[in-house]
């Protein structure tokens, strides 16, 4: 994992959030499954290089995409910065054969702003499997 990378805030995480199609399922640092769930996230972000994202996040258009697919939040107790943008938590949408991601940073309860990207080596399958599988 490379020294500056937004990788290295995933393990400052003190929530993460599972989303599909709409309904969260939360989990607290400490928790078997948020350990499962880091642990997944970490193999699949392993030699990942962050790019410049030239993404942006508009609250209300991400508050409906979340209502489908599976998603993931990283939620953290007190905001963090990175490259100058401050974020309270990190979402991003989960697709097997995303070789990517852009991180939508939410900030003043809002999911408004830049976002971060992850260039992936590989795909999401080993992440996707794992929440489809925390999930059921």
């Amino acid at each position: 994992m490379p020294q500056n990378s937004i990788t290295n805030y995933f393990s400052k995480a003190s929530a993460i959030t599972i989303i599909e199609n709409g309904t969260k399922t939360s989990y607290l640092k400490g928790d078997d499954k948020f350990e499962e769930i880091l642990s997944s996230l970490s193999k699949i972000t392993s030699g990942a290089h962050d790019m410049p994202a030239y993404g942006v996040s508009l609250d209300k258009d991400t508050k409906k995409a979340v209502e489908s697919g599976l998603w993931l939040e990283l939620e953290f107790k007190t905001p963090e910065t990175f490259n100058e943008l401050q974020f309270e938590s990190l979402l991003f949408e989960v697709n097997e054969s995303y070789q990517g991601f852009n991180l939508i940073r939410k900030n003043n309860n809002t999911y408004d702003g830049r976002c971060f990207y992850l260039n992936l080596k590989g795909n999401m399958k080993h992440l996707y499997a794992t929440l489809k599988n925390i999930s059921k």
